[in-house]
């Protein structure tokens, strides 16, 4: 699919971080077409759960960088595009549907030793570190086969920007 993409204005560049989980990030990458780039919208995010879409860009990824508390990615934007209602239902049902039950239904056998005693402490704690993360290596799994093999690839149409009224 082709998207219409308008060149961004010098000095529009778009706050990207957020401080204890609420802030502003990039979710709803589309596969990377020929030219490198990629399609992103920009969120506000709150426990690093998305909420509001705010803004589409496209855009290629840069370096990530490691430090002792913080990773950080360098993006350069190229453009803005429209939102597309897709790529924000599917970045919805991933964050707020998938996730939560992919880390949380493994933990529903512990949810037995609620009220009884336990087998033991050792146990139940093992049991909640194994299940998040199984649940987190298959997250990440998943991810990482939709970025690059379920994602949508959008190629890019340019256009000049709308006439502001």
């Amino acid at each position: 699919m082709t998207d219409d993409v308008w060149p961004i204005g010098q000095g529009e560049s778009p706050h990207l971080g957020s401080f204890n989980g609420i802030g502003f990030g990039l979710k709803g990458f589309t596969r990377v077409d020929e030219n490198g780039r990629c399609f992103a919208t920009r969120w506000f995010m709150v426990v690093y759960l998305p909420v509001a879409p705010l803004r589409r860009y496209y855009l290629t990824e840069g370096k990530v960088t490691h430090e002792v508390s913080r990773t950080t990615t360098r993006y350069v934007l190229h453009g803005q595009s429209r939102l597309r209602s897709g790529e924000i239902l599917r970045t919805y049902a991933f964050c707020w549907l998938l996730c939560p039950v992919v880390l949380g239904l493994p933990l529903l056998p512990l949810l037995r030793y609620a009220n009884q005693d336990a087998p033991s402490l050792w146990v139940l704690v093992g049991g909640f570190l194994g299940c998040v993360a199984a649940g987190s290596v298959t997250l990440a799994v998943l991810h990482t086969a939709y970025r690059r093999r379920w994602a949508p690839l959008r190629t890019a149409r340019w256009v000049t920007p709308p006439l502001a009224l």
